[in-house]
C-alpha cells in the first residue's frame, strides 16, 4: 500500500512499501558529513590530554575559545569551542582552518593551560614578528 502525496512538497510524501519490521525503510541512505581528519596533520595533537575518568553528561555550555594545538613540527593557535570541562581538562571542538564548513570537527581533551578565552600574552623578551617572520 502506498500513500499518495498531497502536494509536490517532498516532506509530505509518505511511502509504506519497502518498510522493515522496525518501521524503517530498508533502502534508506544516510547522509554523512565529509570526514575532516584529512585536513589535520595527525589524528590527535601531541598535547591532547587523556580522557578523564568521570565525564559530565549534561551540557555545560558552549564557549568560544582559542586553542593551542601542538603537532609534530609546529604549534598553532586556532579558534574552537569548549563544550565540557573537568578539573584541569577541557573538551574542545575545532574545525580545520582550510576545510569546507560542513566537515566534521576535531574533538579532543586538552589541558586547561592550552585553552584560552582571550589571546595569551607573549613572554617578555620575545620580539614581535613582522612580515615574513622577520623580527620587527
Amino acid at each position: 500500500m502506498v500513500t499518495r502525496p498531497v502536494s509536490n512538497n517532498c516532506s509530505s510524501r509518505l511511502y509504506h512499501e519497502g518498510v522493515t519490521g522496525e518501521g524503517r525503510r530498508d533502502d534508506r541512505q544516510v547522509w554523512q558529513r565529509p570526514d575532516g581528519m584529512k585536513y589535520w596533520p595527525a589524528e590527535r595533537p601531541l598535547n591532547a590530554a587523556p580522557v578523564p575518568r568521570a565525564v559530565p553528561v549534561r551540557p555545560q555550555g558552549s564557549y568560544a575559545v582559542i586553542v593551542r594545538l601542538l603537532w609534530e613540527t609546529w604549534e598553532e593557535m586556532i579558534p574552537g569551542t569548549a563544550i565540557r570541562w573537568v578539573e584541569g581538562r577541557v573538551l574542545v571542538t575545532v574545525k580545520p582552518p582550510n576545510a569546507p564548513s560542513n566537515v566534521t570537527e576535531l574533538m579532543c581533551w586538552l589541558h586547561q593551560e592550552d585553552v584560552y578565552r582571550t589571546l595569551p600574552r607573549r613572554p617578555r623578551g620575545v620580539p614581535a614578528m613582522g612580515a615574513g617572520g622577520v623580527p620587527g
